[in-house]
């Protein structure tokens, strides 16, 4: 079946850059798609939790648990027994590091006065979660955690310290590590946040599954319920971004987005160009699971 696909381009008119979807034919190889009221239908994935563009917060009972966030932990500094040194990865205001018990999970680490950001961007991820069944990785209410001059040092650099965290306090969220040779994919050209890379490895994702009608059925489902929740918070517009990863789950990252640009409104030209960046990248899937399956079906007889 031939169908009409979009290819993006970019152009400069007065000035300003813009994009051009052009539309070419694509040969799509017809594939047959598990029922997606049946669970059993899905590959598992081990690291799956289970308008105006305004996020209206609605308020959340949070459980109290063993979890080293409990507020009747009286020293909450042991968490820091728990940092897998070695794996810190910085960003511009945040550091996170695997646990060393169980590589399965981290911690998020911030200044102090991303606390009340943080815990907004909790409740707004959880109600994500319930509401448009997305994957993300908070697991846990952001937490105080006091912070001594010679853990500052073990943690990071003097400019890691002086520069971004207050001098004895940092705020600790417990997530989630997103595994299976992930990607990021968005629609921020001026920070390079784009598909281009996810382009790239999409036809190595599906190449190596051990079945493409399942990656394709776990990516289709994925993007359905990206683009649900997008529109309903046009917000999550700004600096775009979601990672991809190799069973083709889409995992939503740095929700906080939502919290640091005020009443921002997102243009609607570039709602669209996202919206369709996505589709096509639906498009792209569908053709290279579809020729995978075919390839493979081949080769059998």
């Amino acid at each position: 079946m031939v169908v009409s696909s979009a290819k993006l381009f970019f152009s400069v008119a007065s000035g300003v850059l813009s994009l051009t979807w052009i539309l070419t034919n694509v040969e799509l190889v017809p594939v047959e798609l598990p029922l997606a009221d049946d669970p059993k239908s899905y590959e598992s994935h081990n690291e799956r939790i289970g308008h105006n563009g305004n996020v209206d917060l609605l308020p959340m009972k949070m459980q109290q648990s063993d979890d080293p966030f409990s507020t009747d932990l009286k020293d909450k500094t042991l968490i820091y027994s728990d940092f897998n040194f070695e794996s810190k990865m910085c960003g511009f205001l945040k550091c996170f590091f695997l646990s060393k018990q169980d590589d399965s999970f981290g911690y998020l680490l911030g200044p102090t006065r991303l606390y009340q950001e943080s815990i907004k961007t909790f409740a707004f991820a959880k109600r994500m979660e319930e509401e448009d069944s997305i994957d993300q990785p908070l697991l846990t209410p952001p937490a105080l955690v006091p912070l001594s001059q010679s853990m500052s040092l073990k943690i990071g650099t003097i400019k890691f310290k002086d520069q971004y965290f207050e001098p004895d306090e940092v705020v600790v969220s417990k997530v989630r590590a997103i595994k299976n040779e992930p990607v990021v994919s968005g629609c921020n050209i001026a920070n390079g946040k784009t598909s281009e890379k996810l382009k790239k490895r999409l036809p190595q994702y599906i190449e190596k599954s051990s079945n493409p009608t399942i990656f394709l059925a776990n990516f289709l489902r994925s993007m359905a319920a990206t683009k649900k929740t997008i529109m309903k918070n046009t917000c999550l517009f700004l600096d775009m971004q979601v990672m991809v990863d190799n069973l083709g789950y889409v995992h939503h990252i740095d929700l906080d987005r939502c919290f640091q640009f005020g009443n921002k409104k997102v243009p609607e030209d570039q709602i669209e160009v996202c919206m369709n960046s996505l589709t096509y990248l639906e498009i792209l899937a569908k053709d290279l699971a579809g020729k995978e399956e075919k390839r493979r079906n081949t080769s059998l007889r």
